[in-house]
């Protein structure tokens, strides 16, 4: 049954990270490179404290910021209020959060407020799939 299934079961672990001090630039070098639309963005301590996503990126190129303040850091242009979700929540309840608050993917936290990893709506895709292949 898809409730039975966590959200831990199909994250990817392995992510990439931002940290707030990364210059904006290496951020999108790595965003591109990676080909990801956005990446959590933690602190020395492992604990989340914000994501930086492409939109955040565009907007801030139609404010003219990039061009006007060359050499800032991802804080500036990351967003701090961030969805979660924690790695044993059930995919169904995952799955109507993307649809609530219309989100492409949360960061994955555990019970400390440390980063696990992150899931999409891909990947919940995956697990209907999944689910409905082995019915």
């Amino acid at each position: 049954m898809l409730k039975s299934v966590r959200v831990s079961d199909y994250m990817p672990s392995q992510l990439i990270k931002f940290t707030p001090e990364m210059n904006i630039f290496s951020a999108i070098d790595k965003m591109l490179e990676h080909k990801i639309s956005g990446a959590p963005v933690v602190n020395t301590k492992g604990e989340l404290v914000g994501i930086l996503s492409q939109s955040d990126c565009l907007n801030n190129v139609i404010k003219g910021s990039f061009y006007e303040q060359s050499g800032e850091t991802v804080a500036h242009y990351m967003s701090a209020e961030v969805d979660t979700v924690r790695g044993d929540d059930d995919v169904i309840s995952v799955a109507q959060k993307f649809i609530r608050n219309r989100r492409r993917r949360f960061p994955v936290l555990d019970e400390n407020g440390r980063l696990l990893g992150m899931i999409t709506s891909a990947d919940i895709l995956r697990v209907v799939r999944d689910f409905a292949e082995h019915r």
